[in-house]
């Protein structure tokens, strides 16, 4: 197809179709200290050009940290399945890389054994997809083969220009609000076009050893990298808990309810064996196991279709110690 353009004033009236078409349009507001979160907007909602990555993944919006599965009545006499909500999902200015991680998602709980809950949420969903044109801080998307430019699963995909935005492409989904769009101008291609020759100059790797660093496999369990991480590493989960395609979970009871939630393979419980024992006592352990799940092509490469980082750069952002990406790959290169 050929790209059309979106104005300012019809993103408004985009945002405003889709919730009187029925959907929760979701999309990322600035938060108190300046940190973005995907909430639900109003008729009001301008997308903000140039924001850097929510705190929270947009996808939370189909696995969310926690939900309540089943209800009981004391006694376990009865038991009532709780459904999530049938209302399609929108997801407008949803990151490359963010979408790259619902992709995976995608794949991995719609496929084999399929989660249903999961489904019932990812239903009827659009994500419509900003493109980015100002490199994060930490992120190295250029490297993760997952940015700047969307290139699948998305249901449209916008590239910011001065008046509007460039819709790239969309969806059958989705053709029903892009379809009447005019063509785009010729000053918009030829910004999209500029940008794209400047590639990979505004994106400069972000990580030691670009992207044949990060396509190479972890190093091997004697290398001296996983000792000098694990001294760095607190052992927090908190990289676990915002990480885009991160999905091991937790259940338990409470007040007549049980709950799922997202767990950490950094946390020592975790691994905890019925009857006592642990599969990865140490912390050094752990952050190993944790590396190889993000970053290992073989282990994940046949299901997964690619290694699970998309390169957010979220970890780093979170990490409290000095156990990074930057760092890892930086002494993987180092120790080579």
């Amino acid at each position: 197809m050929s790209e059309r353009f979106l104005s300012h004033e019809g993103f408004r009236d985009l945002t405003q179709n889709l919730a009187r078409d029925g959907f929760c349009v979701r999309a990322p507001c600035q938060q108190a200290p300046g940190d973005f979160l995907f909430a639900e907007v109003g008729e009001d909602f301008a997308l903000a050009d140039g924001y850097p990555n929510s705190i929270m993944p947009p996808g939370e919006a189909f696995y969310p940290q926690e939900e309540e599965i089943f209800s009981y009545a004391p006694g376990g006499a009865s038991v009532k399945p709780t459904l999530p909500d049938h209302q399609p999902i929108a997801l407008v200015g949803v990151r490359p890389c963010d979408l790259a991680g619902i992709v995976l998602m995608d794949r991995f709980f719609l496929s084999d054994v399929i989660y249903e809950r999961y489904r019932l949420r990812r239903k009827n969903s659009l994500v419509i997809v900003l493109d980015c044109t100002t490199p994060c801080k930490k992120g190295f998307c250029l490297d993760t083969g997952t940015g700047p430019l969307a290139r699948e699963g998305f249901d449209a995909a916008l590239f910011p220009v001065s008046d509007g935005f460039i819709v790239r492409d969309f969806s059958r989904k989705a053709e029903n609000h892009f379809k009447i769009l005019a063509p785009a101008r010729p000053e918009h291609l030829k910004t999209l076009e500029g940008f794209v020759s400047r590639l990979p100059g505004e994106f400069s790797s972000r990580i030691p050893g670009s992207q044949a660093g990060f396509d190479s496999e972890p190093p091997a369990k004697s290398s001296l990298a996983w000792p000098y991480l694990a001294r760095r590493c607190f052992s927090c989960g908190g990289c676990c808990y915002i990480c885009p395609t991160c999905y091991c979970h937790n259940t338990f009871e409470r007040d007549g309810s049980f709950i799922r939630e997202r767990d950490s393979c950094l946390l020592s419980g975790y691994h905890w064996l019925t009857g006592g024992g642990s599969l990865r006592p140490t912390g050094e352990e752990r952050l190993q196991y944790r590396k190889e799940c993000k970053l290992s092509g073989a282990i994940h490469g046949k299901r997964m279709g690619r290694k699970p980082c998309v390169g957010c750069g979220r970890c780093s952002w979170t990490c409290i110690g000095y156990a990074t990406m930057k760092a890892y790959f930086g002494k993987k290169e180092a120790l080579q």
